[in-house]
């Protein structure tokens, strides 16, 4: 899921999940965050909880992409509008 945004948000209430993990583990989670939102690539883990957790946040962040994409549209669409009514009264 390669994005043009430039950030990205994890929230507060999924970080119980990430302190399950050992320190290992949430360094190996991060780096799959941002391989997935940076490159779209989904990096092979085998280790079951590290998978658990970051398909929890890739689902959240997928949501979040997809209604930032919706705003910007519906964004443009009326700018455009209001820049047809602003040169064509009519």
């Amino acid at each position: 899921m390669q994005v043009e945004k430039k950030s990205f948000v994890l929230f507060n209430d999924q970080s119980e999940l990430v302190h399950m993990l050992s320190d290992e583990q949430a360094g190996v989670l991060i780096k799959k965050i941002y391989s997935y939102v940076n490159d779209g690539v989904i990096e092979k883990e085998d280790d079951v909880p590290v998978n658990i957790v970051f398909t929890s946040l890739k689902n959240q962040i997928d949501r979040d992409t997809r209604k930032y994409y919706e705003k910007t549209k519906k964004s443009s669409q009326a700018g455009k509008i209001g820049n047809l009514k602003k040169w064509h009264p009519d």
